[in-house]
Protein backbone atom coordinates (compact mmCIF):
# COMPACT_ATOMS: atom_id res chain seq x y z
CA UNK A 1 0.00 0.00 0.00
CA UNK A 2 1.29 3.14 -0.79
CA UNK A 3 0.75 6.76 1.16
CA UNK A 4 -1.63 8.97 0.28
CA UNK A 5 0.00 11.99 -0.68
CA UNK A 6 2.01 9.48 -3.79
CA UNK A 7 -1.73 7.84 -4.74
CA UNK A 8 -2.93 11.59 -5.21
CA UNK A 9 -0.25 13.11 -6.67
CA UNK A 10 0.33 9.69 -9.13
CA UNK A 11 4.53 10.72 -8.28
CA UNK A 12 5.67 7.51 -9.75
CA UNK A 13 6.48 6.04 -6.49
CA UNK A 14 7.66 2.63 -6.46
CA UNK A 15 8.73 0.43 -3.55
CA UNK A 16 12.19 -1.21 -3.13
CA UNK A 17 10.62 -4.51 -2.15
CA UNK A 18 8.92 -4.09 -5.03
CA UNK A 19 12.19 -3.89 -7.26
CA UNK A 20 13.48 -6.78 -5.46
CA UNK A 21 10.81 -8.76 -5.86
CA UNK A 22 10.83 -8.31 -9.29
CA UNK A 23 14.70 -8.59 -9.38
CA UNK A 24 14.59 -11.89 -7.68
CA UNK A 25 11.60 -13.06 -10.73
CA UNK A 26 8.62 -12.70 -8.80
CA UNK A 27 5.34 -10.82 -9.39
CA UNK A 28 4.46 -7.95 -8.01
CA UNK A 29 0.88 -6.21 -7.56
CA UNK A 30 1.18 -2.77 -6.30
CA UNK A 31 -1.04 -0.03 -6.21
CA UNK A 32 -1.12 2.40 -8.86
CA UNK A 33 0.63 5.75 -8.14
CA UNK A 34 1.87 6.63 -11.91
CA UNK A 35 4.82 3.92 -12.05
CA UNK A 36 2.99 2.47 -15.16
CA UNK A 37 3.79 5.48 -16.71
CA UNK A 38 6.82 4.22 -17.13
CA UNK A 39 7.19 0.42 -16.29
CA UNK A 40 4.82 -2.04 -18.59
CA UNK A 41 2.25 -3.48 -16.48
CA UNK A 42 0.19 -6.57 -17.03
CA UNK A 43 3.00 -9.19 -17.20
CA UNK A 44 4.78 -9.42 -14.46
CA UNK A 45 4.15 -6.25 -13.06
CA UNK A 46 0.36 -5.18 -12.15
CA UNK A 47 -1.24 -2.16 -10.81
CA UNK A 48 -4.57 -1.78 -8.64
CA UNK A 49 -6.76 1.04 -7.52
CA UNK A 50 -10.19 -1.01 -6.12
CA UNK A 51 -9.93 -4.55 -4.59
CA UNK A 52 -11.60 -5.91 -7.53
CA UNK A 53 -8.17 -4.88 -9.60
CA UNK A 54 -6.63 -7.07 -6.83
CA UNK A 55 -8.35 -10.12 -7.14
CA UNK A 56 -8.35 -9.84 -10.77
CA UNK A 57 -4.43 -9.59 -10.79
CA UNK A 58 -4.06 -12.47 -8.42
CA UNK A 59 -5.93 -14.71 -10.62
CA UNK A 60 -3.87 -13.94 -13.42
CA UNK A 61 -1.25 -13.97 -12.30
CA UNK A 62 -1.99 -17.62 -11.03
CA UNK A 63 -3.35 -18.45 -14.32
CA UNK A 64 0.34 -18.52 -15.74
CA UNK A 65 2.79 -17.63 -12.97
CA UNK A 66 6.20 -19.08 -14.61
CA UNK A 67 4.84 -16.21 -17.48
CA UNK A 68 4.49 -13.49 -15.13
CA UNK A 69 7.43 -14.63 -13.19
CA UNK A 70 9.83 -14.32 -16.19
CA UNK A 71 7.95 -11.00 -17.18
CA UNK A 72 9.05 -9.89 -13.40
CA UNK A 73 12.78 -10.54 -14.22
CA UNK A 74 12.78 -9.04 -17.72
CA UNK A 75 11.23 -5.30 -16.03
CA UNK A 76 13.57 -5.57 -13.39
CA UNK A 77 16.71 -6.81 -16.27
CA UNK A 78 14.94 -3.62 -18.42
CA UNK A 79 14.32 -0.89 -16.20
CA UNK A 80 16.15 -1.15 -12.48
CA UNK A 81 19.28 -2.83 -13.75
CA UNK A 82 22.16 -0.55 -12.91
CA UNK A 83 24.44 -0.43 -15.49
CA UNK A 84 21.41 0.02 -18.08
CA UNK A 85 19.97 2.61 -15.50
CA UNK A 86 23.83 4.35 -15.05
CA UNK A 87 24.20 4.26 -18.85
CA UNK A 88 21.26 6.04 -19.69
CA UNK A 89 21.46 8.47 -16.92
CA UNK A 90 24.97 9.32 -18.39
CA UNK A 91 23.81 9.37 -22.05
CA UNK A 92 20.78 11.36 -20.91
CA UNK A 93 22.90 14.65 -19.24
CA UNK A 94 25.70 13.65 -22.15
CA UNK A 95 28.82 12.31 -20.19
CA UNK A 96 28.48 8.94 -22.05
Amino acid sequence: MAKDQNIRLRSGWFSERDACYLASGKPVVAQDTGFSNIFPTGEGLFTFTTMAEVLTAIETINMDYPKHCKAARAIAQEYLDAPTVAARLLADIGLA
